[in-house]
């Protein structure tokens, strides 16, 4: 698996970026990994969606990121780091990926078990009883 070494926490995650105004998930996704690594990709289909936990940006503003996960084929290219947003650029095999955020390891394990479904985070929302 692709991976990205983070420059702002110098932890190892999957490519991960914003979508420019009007872009689809699918077409950022794909330029993301280009900007980040270098490399092309194809995305083949949705894994998860779910929105994360509150943060607060260091301007202040506050942030609930809608996490998108898309398993993206290879499709060429060298990877590197390409951007300022990474350190270290490497491909990893499942059995020796670095530690990841919640929502990310999830996306690795749905890929690893196989599965055709996409996860989708609980709701909590309980309709009021009429």
């Amino acid at each position: 698996m692709l991976m990205v070494r983070r420059s702002d926490t110098a932890e190892w995650a999957l490519t991960t970026g914003c979508l420019e105004p009007g872009e689809q998930p699918a077409t950022g996704a794909v330029r993301e990994v280009w900007e980040e690594t270098g490399i092309e990709v194809t995305v083949e289909r949705l894994l998860a969606v779910e929105a994360l936990d509150l943060a607060v940006a260091p301007n202040g503003d506050q942030i609930h990121w809608l996490c998108v996960g898309l398993l993206c084929r290879y499709g060429g290219g060298t990877a590197r780091v390409n951007d300022d947003e990474s350190v270290a650029v490497g491909w990893f095999a499942a059995e020796a990926l670095p530690p990841l955020p919640p929502h990310q390891a999830r996306c690795v394990s749905l890929v690893l078990a196989g599965g055709r479904g996409v996860w989708l985070a609980e709701s909590g929302f309980t309709s009021p009883s009429v």
